[in-house]
């Protein structure tokens, strides 16, 4: 009898021990460490496993994201700036993106993604990739393609979006058609003016902001460039 009453206390204590670590790990700058699920789509419900130091956006931040660009704008191709987890881009794929470029600095992090897009049988050819992967810092991107969407979810506090949207800008990531989507802590600055903000929404500690590239300042590049051959 006292060797299953002790049984009991050590079950209850793990528990306990479980429920707490979660409590603790769950919300991190209403950040959820707990593995998401897929909202809408051909993935609907399907769970996306998350590693350390990866924490995907809660799911009413995601869903936030997904109205607005349902009502004004058709995702075919997107960058998945930070991605941690994928949860933005393979949302995206969900809901009827043709190809998604998911990029992190952390080569664990690409690697869990990788697992995750094998799992779900998403292609990854090199002829019609639905998905590619690659391991680098996202203030530092050099790629020579054009994206009609732009997701940018750092790590909270970090406050590099600044930089991030000049590395957009000086690459010619987005053209005056594509909506970048940065997620960020409430009331961060931003003063970037190759872009304007076309909608804000705040949830909680956090702010998810819709930019665009500013028309006039792309009539004036295009004069330049025209003036300089």
């Amino acid at each position: 009898m006292l060797q299953l009453i002790t049984m009991k206390q050590k079950v209850h204590q793990d528990l306990y021990s479980t429920i707490q670590m979660n409590s603790v790990n769950a919300h991190v700058g209403n950040h959820l460490v707990l593995n998401p699920r897929i909202i809408k789509g051909i993935y609907r419900m399907k769970q996306i496993p998350v590693i350390q130091p990866s924490r995907p956006p809660l799911a009413r931040i995601r869903r936030i994201i997904f109205d607005t660009l349902e009502h004004r704008h058709k995702m075919v191709k997107v960058l998945d700036l930070c991605c941690g987890s994928g949860s933005l881009g393979l949302e995206a794929l969900s809901r009827g993106a043709s190809e998604v470029v998911f990029i992190d600095k952390d080569a664990s992090v690409i690697q869990n993604l990788n697992q995750t897009i094998k799992r779900w049988h998403i292609p990854t050819d090199i002829v019609n990739p639905k998905a590619r992967t690659y391991v680098c810092d996202a203030t530092r991107v050099k790629i020579t393609e054009c994206f009609d969407t732009i997701f940018v979810d750092l790590p909270f506090l970090h406050k590099k979006e600044n930089i991030i949207l000049s590395n957009i800008l000086s690459n010619n990531l987005a053209n005056t058609d594509s909506i970048i989507v940065v997620k960020s802590i409430k009331n961060h600055h931003y003063n970037h003016d190759g872009f304007e903000v076309i909608k804000q929404k705040d949830e909680g500690r956090s702010s998810v902001i819709f930019f665009k590239r500013k028309i006039e300042l792309d009539i004036e590049n295009k004069q330049f460039e025209k003036q300089s051959i």
